[in-house]
């Protein structure tokens, strides 16, 4: 790849545009980009970079602020690059997001990142692609080079490769993994220590199914011993199976225990059924003759209750004859009592109580009935009257609503124009609502982001002092670690000296003898104190990387946010939200309020309709109810002259119906209650006579006896009952006591001693009994446990001996697996080196890029130093397998990168960047390189040195590369004709070649 020309405008510190090209600087092999530091010499690679792949190198691209402060804010960003590859030219022209001033009004608007890709054919640009994908594709496949590797092996960054250089195995690893893509390694790592975890989880479980099995054997056993869970299925098996001969011989003397305390009990029951069915024949005897006692003491009762039992016999004839005389007296009694209402009632009414003849009843009857016949007519009349005023208050109505109803629809018309116009002027402001509450959630994020920024600045200008206090102490600690060095290599060769013993070799020139062995002219300097100072190096330095990162992150909020703030002001963006707010609240107000009227509209075009509908109905109702007062009229003078001749005396018709119907009822029930008076006292005499002489035949003296030996069903059953009863139990007590004729005689007295003098017999042989029961009771409870126990414990020693088969080839492939993942990612196993798998192919890798770099860098040192590869294990056993270190050809000792020099260092490093490009390249495919960019680091080399890289840097011109330094070294200015010029100043940098 070669680069042609490169153009960029507001980029960086580059305000204008500005052009360079590589052609005419190329045209020598070796040009110089200088100028003052600060001028932009970076941001020219930075520029290339983002070209070709839309981002910058290093910590740059972190923060997202490619656009010039220096360009004026209409100006777009853009950076064009045309370079050739393979024979083919190309043309790449790309800009970074912004935000650009808004056409109308203030404020700026974001402006989308875009890319154009064009191929020169003959004299034409051919364009190629416009999307930021497409073209990141065809410019990977163009150059063959990822972004990381392009500023590996084309813009060789400052810095980098010395820290690359100084860095351990497991901090090379990543960038040269990206490099020489080797994720596949990483794959196989990750894929055997997932198999790992696999097989451990399998395992575990395993362990996990073998102690419950365990701790359920535990609690099967029959004593309480805590016993820790063996390590494999297989001991725990043959501990349970143990266990469960323990269990066994514990379940023969239980079941020797059960025997004999059955017997024992056996014998205490026959004991205790014999006592106790004696003391229950004494009692029952006693029993018995206390109740047959009682009963016979009954005598007198029983007597009454068969003369009770004989009269309610022979009264039980002459019941159906007493109910028929209760009820005969019930009903005379009855019409007495009617009689004499019937009286009191026709006399309140003003009648005769014997003026009730048939005669006049009849008279009263057919008066009754012409009445009757009145009476529909005068409910006419009062109703045909009510009609008539009714039908002239509808009239009257209908006029006063059609006049309302003219009127109101007057007024709604008015109403229904005047809130449409408003409607319309609401309906106007509503529809802007959308676009105001866009505007107000921007105001929003730009109120928040302000405030934001404010906060985070002052937190960023804090984290910005504590990084340039944590780089002072790094410097420092590095200054003294590369002093210590210095001084321990002075005085090495003392330190060899005083482990000289005589006849012993030299380790240095393997002499026996030592006529004059070094001595310390200074205080010497200890390992131990090499070692803390390089610490305490390692310590400050993980300090500044922590504070460049809190740095790196609060600019990338810084920018993000000021992005979004467009260097608005607290107060102007205070400002702004207010304004968008109110009209937000403008907008759903008017909303609300066109809903509201929209609402109300309806309604008043309802309303209107209603009051013209009402206006016709009350015309129609009108003229409807002159023609129905018209007939009325006509009814209701006829019905007038045909109730006044009926109602007569009276007030109404209806009053006189009521008097005439009062009389008539009144009269009719003094008659019927006269007759039936007669009827009852005619029945009552009868049923007297019939029951005296039923009385007399039944051997009763007078009716009053035979009433009172009437008895209930109820009450002769239950009087039966209890004679029967009575007999019954005197019989079956004398039967019962007949069976005890053979028991000794005796007083009550004597009986109840016998009685107490058993029970006590009794309650002591059931004392026996029940101890002879809770031994029983013991010995087969410990009978069943054990039986259980031997069970369980049996069946769970099967289990684990069945586990233990089960799952040896788990515990076995886990073995394997574990060997073979520790191995492969170098934490054991066979791996005494502890190298990655990922690591032993970069090895082979970084001991290619080692050979290339040595002999750039033998050529830069004269030929003392060498860069090679090392594999052994590292200190405090860390991974290895990625070391480098340097072979000093002077004294043949290998030493380690970070004791180099700081001109020594630079001259490795670049030797290593050169390696590592050369390596790269092949691997690549073979692309060739033709341009290469070498950033910074030669202001600490002497004059010497500088010749020596110089003439490095013409090697590579001479295999056709264009190489460009990026320094601000004054001597390269003289050495180098072909130059470009970064000019400093206030309004931006510029370019002079």
């Amino acid at each position: 790849m070669r680069l042609h020309r490169l153009e960029l405008v507001a980029f960086g510190p580059f305000a204008d545009r500005q052009r360079i090209d590589f052609d005419e600087l190329s045209a020598a092999g070796l040009f110089l980009l200088h100028g003052p530091t600060g001028a932009g010499k970076t941001s020219v690679l930075d520029a290339i970079c983002f070209a070709l792949y839309g981002r910058v190198p290093g910590l740059r691209g972190s923060v997202n602020r490619l656009r010039s402060d220096h360009a004026p804010a209409h100006v777009a960003p853009e950076v064009c690059c045309e370079f050739s590859v393979s024979g083919r030219r190309f043309e790449v022209t790309r800009a970074p997001e912004w935000q650009r001033p808004k056409k109308r009004g203030t404020g700026t608007v974001r402006e989308q990142a875009h890319v154009v890709l064009r191929e020169r054919v003959g004299a034409d640009w051919n364009p190629l692609t416009n999307r930021i994908d497409e073209a990141a594709d065809l410019l990977q496949q163009l150059i063959g080079l990822g972004a990381e590797q392009f500023t590996k092996l084309i813009l060789l960054p400052q810095g980098e490769f010395a820290a690359f250089l100084r860095a351990t195995a497991e901090e090379r690893r990543p960038m040269l993994q990206k490099l020489f893509g080797t994720d596949r390694f990483a794959e196989v790592e990750r894929w055997f220590a997932d198999r790992r975890r696999e097989s451990e989880h399998q395992v575990q479980l395993a362990n996990g199914i073998t102690a419950r099995l365990f701790a359920r054997a535990q609690q099967a056993r029959l004593d309480d011993l805590d016993v820790d869970p063996p390590e494999s299925p297989e001991a725990a098996a043959a501990l349970v199976i143990e266990w469960a001969a323990d269990a066994r011989v514990e379940r023969g003397q239980a079941l020797l225990d059960v025997r004999a305390a059955e017997t024992a009990y056996e014998r205490a029951r026959q004991q205790v059924d014999a006592a106790a069915e004696a003391l229950t024949q004494r009692r029952r005897r006693v029993e018995l003759t206390a109740d047959l006692g009682r009963l016979l003491a009954q005598a007198d009762q029983q007597r009454n209750r068969r003369a009770a039992l004989t009269a309610a016999g022979h009264a039980r004839v002459l019941a159906p004859l007493l109910g028929d005389l209760e009820a005969a007296e019930h009903r005379l009694q009855a019409a007495v009592e009617r009689r004499r209402r019937a009286q009191s009632e026709a006399e309140r009414a003003g009648q005769d109580p014997d003026a009730g003849t048939p005669q006049r009843l009849t008279a009263l009857r057919t008066e009754l009935g012409a009445l009757t016949e009145l009476l529909s007519a005068e409910l006419d009349l009062r109703q045909l009257d009510d009609r008539h005023r009714a039908a002239e208050r509808e009239i009257e109505a209908a006029e006063r609503d059609r006049a309302d109803a003219e009127a109101e629809a007057v007024e709604l018309a008015d109403r229904h124009s005047r809130l449409s116009s408003e409607r319309a002027q609401a309906t106007l402001i509503a529809v802007t609502l959308p676009d105001r509450e866009q505007d107000a959630a921007r105001a929003t994020t730009v109120a928040r982001a302000v405030l934001d920024h404010e906060r985070l600045s002052t937190a960023h200008k804090v984290a910005e002092d504590e990084l340039r206090a944590a780089i002072d102490r790094h410097q420092g600690a590095v200054e003294t670690v590369q002093t210590l060095r210095a001084r321990r290599l002075d005085g090495m060769a003392a330190e060899l000296a005083t482990g000289l013993a005589a006849a012993d070799p030299c380790p240095v020139c393997g002499s026996c003898q030592h006529p004059a062995p070094a001595a310390h002219r200074v205080p010497p300097v200890t390992e131990q104190a090499q070692r803390r100072a390089e610490k305490a190096q390692q310590s400050a330095e993980s300090e500044r990387e922590r504070a460049r990162g809190a740095v790196q992150a609060g600019a990338q909020q810084l920018a993000a946010l000021l992005a979004v703030t467009d260097g608005k002001t607290a107060e102007s963006a205070a400002t702004e939200l207010a304004r968008a707010q109110a009209g937000v609240l403008e907008a759903r107000s008017a909303g609300l309020l066109a809903g509201q009227l929209a609402t109300e509209l309806d309604a008043v075009a309802d309303r209107l309709s209603r009051a013209q509908r009402l206006r016709a109905e009350a015309v129609v109702t009108a003229a409807a109810g002159r023609e129905n007062l018209a007939g009325v009229t006509a009814r209701l003078d006829d019905l007038r002259v045909r109730v006044t001749q009926a109602r007569g005396e009276d007030a109404d018709l209806q009053t006189r119906h009521r008097r005439l119907t009062r009389s008539l009822g009144s009269l009719t029930e003094c008659s019927d209650a006269r007759q039936e008076l007669a009827q009852a006292q005619e029945r009552f005499d009868r049923a007297s006579a019939v029951l005296d002489r039923a009385a007399t035949e039944a051997g009763f003296v007078g009716r009053a006896e035979a009433t009172a030996a009437v008895l209930p069903e109820a009450d002769v059953e239950q009087l039966g009952e209890q004679v029967a009863a009575h007999d019954a139990q005197v019989s079956r007590l004398r039967a019962l006591l007949e069976e005890f004729t053979d028991a000794p005689a005796g007083t009550a007295e004597a009986g109840s001693g016998q009685l107490l003098a058993a029970e006590l017999e009794l309650q002591q042989l059931r004392a026996v009994q029940a101890q002879a029961r809770l031994t029983h009771e013991y010995a087969r409870e410990r009978h069943t446990l054990a039986a259980r126990a031997v069970r369980a414990l049996t069946g769970l020693a099967a289990e684990l001996d069945e586990h233990a088969t089960a799952t040896a080839p788990v515990r076995g492939r886990f073995a394997a697996v574990e060997s073979v993942s520790r191995c492969v990612e170098g934490t054991g196993g066979d791996n005494t080196m502890r190298m990655r798998l990922s690591s032993y192919v970069l090895a082979a890798r970084l001991e290619q890029v080692a050979e290339a770099a040595s002999v750039r860098l033998a050529a830069m040192s004269g030929g003392r130093y060498l860069l090679v590869h090392t594999d052994g294990p590292s200190r405090g056993g860390a991974r290895s397998g990625l070391g480098l270190a340097v072979v000093d050809g002077w004294t043949g000792v290998q030493r380690d990168p970070s004791s180099l020099s700081g001109g020594e260092t630079f001259c490795t490093s670049l030797a290593l960047a050169l390696g590592l490009a050369d390596v790269v390249q092949a691997e690549a495919g073979g692309s060739v390189i033709e341009t290469l960019l070498v950033d910074e680091g030669f202001g600490s080399l002497d004059e010497e040195t500088l010749d020596e890289v110089m003439d490095v840097l013409d090697g590579l011109r001479s295999a056709g590369r264009s190489v460009g330094l990026i320094s601000h070294v004054r001597d390269l200015r003289d050495r180098i004709p072909a130059q470009l010029e970064v000019i400093k100043t206030r309004t931006g940098s510029r370019l002079i070649a």
